[in-house]
């Protein structure tokens, strides 16, 4: 039972630890869609690299992700057999 309490504590601190250096630990339970429409606007369009850079990734995501079937599997669930099926 101490072991159980210990380990619980350390996972409580570890997800502490990723909220506070900005990391989203929830998720793998979001759609690709969603996460990368998150990381797009909300990080990488104001991460300093080259407008281009952000043209292009933004492209990658409105031609490859968005409104399509690789776009609604949940991060957790994408193995590297699901993309090449997709495709």
């Amino acid at each position: 039972m101490a072991r159980l309490r210990q380990r619980l504590k350390e996972r409580k601190k570890e997800y502490e630890k990723s909220i506070e250096s900005g990391l989203n630990p929830d998720l793998a339970s979001q759609s690709l869609e969603r996460a990368m429409y998150t990381w797009l606007w909300d990080i990488e369009r104001y991460s300093g690299n080259k407008t281009s850079t952000f043209e292009r990734y933004e492209s990658i995501y409105r031609n490859y992700i968005q409104d399509t079937q690789l776009g609604r599997l949940i991060i957790f669930d994408i193995k590297k057999i699901t993309y090449t099926e997709i495709l």
